[in-house]
């Protein structure tokens, strides 16, 4: 009997998406309870990142004990790498910079936006903001800003006062006689309000006001710590401001 010669199939049975092996299209990775790419009608999963998100405030609370924890886990870390307490604290002041710089910006938008109703996509919040709001182009009302606004902002409150130095015309303190970063950590070698501190720096030198921000531990009845940020701007700053007046 001659041999039968068998044609391969230009057929195959379809099998469930996400199972087995389908020899026409290759191997497929697939996630339990979502709906293969291969599928008709199926869509893969959007992806997603913090530049998706809108830039409109929203009422979010952070838990306080998750924050201190991620907090003391950045104090141990810096600790464990740097060489002597000065450093500790220039790198603490450093991540603070940072945060500060970008707040210049962020609220100053936020500020702007009328009413802040509910908007669907950016394009709707560019369209509703007829102008930037001014921003403050004096010393006092930009550390009024930073009392009020910024530290609502970052701590749910105002901070417990802004005085003007009677010694010194370039120095400006803002004391806070609960802060809330560091209420929680027994470290009494280092200074972790230099954090603070550079946030403080950070927004003022991207405001247009160069200075030099550092914190000092004042205990007072009830409030044992009790925190001073002593801001020395420029000489350049405090001539502008003459100038102004």
């Amino acid at each position: 009997m001659a041999d039968q010669i068998i044609n391969p199939s230009t057929t195959h049975t379809a099998k469930p998406a996400g199972q087995g092996y389908d020899y026409t299209m290759g191997p497929t990775q697939t996630l339990p309870n979502i709906p293969s790419p291969f599928n008709t009608g199926a869509s893969t999963v959007p992806n997603s990142s913090i530049y998706d998100e809108s830039l409109i405030a929203k009422d979010k609370q952070v838990s306080l004990s998750a924050y201190s924890f991620l907090f003391q886990s950045m104090v141990q870390y810096e600790r464990e790498s740097s060489k002597n307490v000065h450093d500790i604290e220039r790198k603490l002041n450093g991540l603070g910079y940072k945060i500060g710089t970008r707040l210049t910006e962020l609220l100053n938008f936020r500020d702007s936006v009328p009413n802040k109703p509910a908007y669907t996509n950016m394009d709707s919040v560019a369209n509703s903001i007829s102008s930037m709001k001014r921003r403050h182009i004096k010393i006092l009302e930009t550390l009024q800003y930073i009392h009020l606004t910024v530290w609502q902002y970052l701590f749910s409150r105002p901070s417990n006062d802004l005085v003007k130095s009677s010694e010194r015309d370039n120095e400006y303190m803002i004391i806070d006689n609960e802060p809330v970063i560091s209420q929680f950590i027994n470290q009494p070698a280092v200074q972790c309000e230099s954090f603070t501190c550079g946030i403080i720096e950070g927004f003022l030198d991207m405001a247009g006001f160069p200075c030099h921000v550092t914190s000092h531990t004042v205990e007072e009845a009830g409030f044992t710590n009790r925190t001073i940020y002593l801001i020395q701007f420029d000489n350049a700053v405090v001539e502008r401001e003459t100038l102004r007046q």
